[in-house]
């Protein structure tokens, strides 16, 4: 139904047919489709679809004024959005919910919202609770109910879900750095243990919906080797999925193709001079124009500091060091701010 709806977006649909398939097309993570329709549905003065074109990853399809503007016409109507919770309708409740927490920040009421979403299995409000639950909005900060109730949402599907479950077990959350290794504390349920494995199993699931943040992440786990063999070639080949719409996507890209290049042995053990495999992983222009303006950073880890050394596939050993090329020992102007452009793409949300 969604595929029919979205190839024939001139379709005579009521404007609540249009926020249904908006919504459909949203928890699946194609918002540029969801634009179109929740578009269609304000524009035929339904209420509810100003709701999600307050979201960060709709609004950014168009601009931040037009975010604003539906702010706006949510404040003017506040007594419809809460009439409609009389009914009980999870969908309703969500609406209530997210215009406390994000127009009026008003975190008590939108856990109490979304919370009698999420008993009905509303996974907008699953997802949302994690959030806050995650940052400690209107409740105690709690890693293992976030850790919850983005699996919830994940379970449903939700792209955004999957990835903040990814970048929970990247990290490990609760725990103090000098106990991260202490694993009674979490079998007695305190904090979340770092699991690279998992990190790329749920950053894969929203990866395959093409949801760039953990396609980022998903590049950052194969160059590092974390939780899956270390594979650059896949490495190249994720930031480049991300980079349309992820700044640090690109300058990661730029960063760990240069540094590949610049050892020639590594670059013919892994087929960089390969000419089919060149033009496959040809760095990105920094002419390309994105289709669309860069969506907000929700990655939320600071990757750890690392050295940006040459790469070598080379053991590291006396006989080794005697033969090979030195070092540079600086990096370039240019290098120096893909490093900081690559860094903030991976910050707090």
């Amino acid at each position: 139904m969604i595929e029919e709806y979205s190839s024939n977006l001139n379709s005579n649909l009521t404007p609540e047919e249009n926020y249904t398939q908006g919504i459909l097309l949203h928890n699946k993570g194609r918002y540029r489709e969801a634009f179109t329709f929740f578009k269609q549905a304000a524009e035929g003065e339904y209420f509810a679809a100003y709701i999600y074109l307050t979201m960060p990853f709709i609004y950014h399809l168009k601009s931040e004024e037009t975010g604003n503007f539906y702010i706006s016409k949510i404040v003017q109507n506040i007594d419809w959005f809460k009439d409609q919770t009389n009914t009980g309708s999870p969908d309703a409740q969500f609406n209530l919910g997210y215009i406390y927490e994000s127009v009026l920040k008003n975190y008590d009421e939108a856990l109490n919202n979304y919370e009698k979403a999420a008993d009905q299995g509303f996974l907008l409000a699953q997802f949302h609770l994690g959030l806050l639950y995650e940052v400690g909005r209107g409740t105690p900060q709690d890693y293992k109910k976030a850790l919850e109730y983005y699996q919830m949402a994940s379970d449903q599907g939700y792209p955004q879900a999957q990835f903040h479950l990814g970048c929970l077990y990247e990290i490990g959350c609760g725990v103090p750095e000098e106990f991260k290794d202490c694993t009674e504390l979490y079998e007695i349920g305190y904090g979340i243990p770092q699991d690279y494995s998992k990190a790329f199993k749920y950053h894969k699931l929203a990866a395959n919906l093409e949801f760039p943040q953990a396609q980022f992440h998903l590049g950052h786990l194969y160059e590092n080797g974390l939780g899956i063999p270390q594979d650059y070639i896949k490495a190249l080949e994720y930031y480049q999925m991300a980079s349309d719409q992820i700044l640090g996507a690109k300058s990661a890209y730029n960063l760990l193709y240069s540094r590949l290049q610049k050892n020639e042995r590594t670059a013919e053990n892994l087929n960089l001079t390969d000419q089919t495999t060149y033009e496959k992983c040809l760095p990105v222009s920094p002419k390309k124009q994105s289709a669309l303006p860069d969506l907000p950073n929700i990655s939320y880890f600071p990757i750890k500091k690392e050295s940006e050394k040459v790469i070598t596939t080379e053991p590291q050993n006396k006989e080794t060091h005697e033969n090979k090329e030195p070092e540079k020992a600086a990096t370039t102007e240019q290098e120096n701010k893909e490093i900081t452009d690559r860094n903030k793409g991976m910050q707090h949300f």
